[in-house]
Formats: C-alpha cells, structure tokens, sequence
C-alpha cells in the first residue's frame, strides 16, 4: 500500500501578484480601494454615532455635576440650621430653668409662709372657731 500522494499546489498563495510585489511602491487594485472606502465610510458613521452618544453623557454628567453642588449647599444650609436649633433649644432650656428657680421657688415660699384657708367642711376646731358655734 504505498501510495504516492499527489504533488500539491504550495499552500501559500501570495496576497499581491508577482510583478506587484517585486515593485517598490505597488498600487492597490479596485477591490482594495472598495474596501479602503467602505473602512472610512464606516469608521466616519462609527465617529458621528460615538459623537451623538457622547451629547448626551456630557449634557447628563453636567446636571448630575449640577445637582451634586445643590445637593452639597442645601447640606451646608440644614447643617447651620440644625446648629441653629440646637442653640436655641439649649437657651429654652436656660430661660425655662431660671424661671423654674425664680418665679416657683417664690410660689413653694408663699405657700410654706401662708397656711392655707380652713375648709368650709372642716369641724370648727378645726377652722379656728368655737366648737358648738356655726
């Protein structure tokens, strides 16, 4: 079984002819410049496309920027605001408690100093009268 394969063809084609490769400066056939024009024709839609997607992206990232800086001065102003309220309420708590101090302690003092008025229900020992008088 001694079978002589064929002589093949050498798997290599070259890509320009003979003549064109040998030549310093080889001119494209019209195929080449088809597929040149087609490859720029693209590479132009395919930079108009990535243009009209970038309007977009920017317009957004310059609101989003936007709303960042708002977002930051409204926290600024609630931060003042609050501190604003914690002084405030720490002044209300002052006043509250010099008045607490001044104007009731007086009151606990009156009532203490002052006995109150006998009931009406009360015996009469009680109320400071006579007992058996009305």
């Amino acid at each position: 079984m001694s079978e002589h394969l064929p002589d093949r063809p050498d798997p290599v084609v070259p890509f320009l002819p003979e003549k064109m490769q040998r030549a310093e400066n080889p001119v494209p056939d019209e195929t080449g410049n088809v597929i040149i024009d087609m490859l720029r024709k693209w590479a132009d839609t395919a930079k108009e496309d990535c243009a009209r997607a970038m309007e977009p992206i920017h317009r957004l990232s310059r609101e989003l920027r936007a709303a960042e800086d708002r977002a930051q001065a409204a926290e600024a102003e609630a931060k003042h605001f609050r501190e604003r309220a914690t002084t405030a309420e720490a002044w209300l708590l002052r006043i509250q408690s010099q008045i607490d101090e001044s104007f009731f302690q007086k009151k606990k003092l009156e009532h203490q100093e002052e006995p109150s008025p006998p009931s009406p229900y009360a015996p009469p020992y009680a109320r400071g009268g006579k007992p058996g008088a009305r």
